[in-house]
């Protein structure tokens, strides 16, 4: 497998990741809108410490 085919499924792999950690959260929490559904993604990946350091905190909308 080449450089390229392995970044290629790198990319998917993450792709495929991304879309069942929204599909976990739509799952859990099914009235909540995009943006809490993103944020609540981004917790997951990088943890709310460091999401609510980088990105605020999302209580105070």
């Amino acid at each position: 497998m080449s450089p390229a085919e392995r970044f290629e499924r790198v990319v998917a792999l993450n792709e495929t990741c991304d879309a069942l950690a929204e599909a976990g959260v739509r799952h859990r929490s099914p009235k909540a809108d995009d943006d809490e559904v993103r944020r609540a993604v981004i917790d997951l990946r990088i943890g709310p410490e460091l999401a609510r350091d980088a990105y605020g905190d999302p209580t105070s909308r």
